[in-house]
This record gives structure tokens, sequence and C-alpha cells, in this order.
């Protein structure tokens, strides 16, 4: 998330790092909570996707019947 915070602050993108920081500095813990929630479901995703679809390009992964 620090790449994240830099890359958005650099770029003067408004997106979820500045978000997160922002409810840390002013201890909004349900946004902070959600926002990991956020990060925590997407890096799920994203990882059961690239799974899915190595199995499906590389014929030596197997999925479990």
């Amino acid at each position: 998330m620090n790449s994240v915070i830099i890359i958005e602050l650099v770029f003067g993108w408004q997106g979820l790092g500045i978000f997160l920081l922002d409810s840390l500095y002013n201890f909004d813990l349900n946004r902070l909570m959600g926002g990991i929630f956020v990060v925590g479901v997407a890096t799920f995703i994203g990882m059961l996707g690239s799974d899915i679809i190595s199995s499906r390009v590389d014929p030596r992964i197997q999925e479990f019947d």
C-alpha cells in the first residue's frame, strides 16, 4: 500500500490509498476497516481468477475433483 499512496500523491490521483490514509489520520475506523476489506476481497478475487486462468491455459495444472 505504500507505493500506491506515493503514486497517488505524485500524480494527484484520488484513490483507495489516499482514502485509507485520510481515514487513518481522522481515526475513522469504520471507513478504514471497510477499505481494508475491499482491498482483501479484490486481492482474493484477483488471485482466484489468475488460478482459474492458469489452470485453463496450462494443461499440467489440474483442478481438484
